[in-house]
């Protein structure tokens, strides 16, 4: 998302909208600083409504409070936005990978395959294949997200993500001695 247009129409964030909640503002302003916390507490009450923004609030919340079941949950709820939303779409990637249902995260992958070659710009698409590719065990081709898309990234990111795929690769011993580092 982004914050402003450039041309003063509008204000969308992370999908949640034009219009959005000053509070969902606020909060994406706080993740972005690193205050994951603080940005909950402020999309509480806006992840309460029934709205769309509501709803978007909601997800993120989910997101930055690393609920996955909560995202897995508002998805089965969801199941028509699950197909068409690319940041849902993501969202239940990591979800399934992250609550240890790795054989539905590949048959959900595999089913959005379409969906997801299709999202534009490429960060979007490689913000879906990274969860993929690491703990489907695909080391190469999660390093090469890193070498792309991801090469802005903290090491400490590229570490996490290249010790999930060493893990889930079947290197449980290299995996360990890089999640130690």
């Amino acid at each position: 998302g982004q914050l402003a247009d450039g041309q003063g129409g509008g204000v969308e964030v992370l999908g949640i909208g034009p219009g959005a909640h000053r509070g969902a503002l606020l909060a994406v302003a706080l993740a972005a600083r690193g205050d994951a916390d603080g940005a909950v507490t402020l999309l509480e009450p806006l992840s309460r409504l029934e709205t769309p923004p509501g709803e978007r609030a909601r997800l993120l919340r989910c997101r930055l409070a690393q609920d996955w079941q909560g995202i897995l949950d508002f998805a089965a709820a969801h199941p028509r936005q699950a197909e068409r939303d690319a940041e849902l779409l993501g969202s239940v990637v990591r979800a399934l990978a992250e609550t240890g249902d790795v054989a539905g995260m590949v048959d959900f992958y595999e089913r959005s395959k379409p969906r997801i070659a299709g999202l534009t710009p490429r960060l979007l698409r490689d913000s879906i294949r990274l969860p993929y590719f690491a703990f489907s065990g695909q080391l190469e081709a999660t390093d090469r997200l890193f070498g792309q898309s991801f090469a802005g990234l903290p090491a400490i990111s590229r570490a996490y993500w290249l010790a999930t795929a060493r893990l889930y690769g079947g290197e449980p011993d290299a995996a360990r001695a890089d999640f130690e580092r």
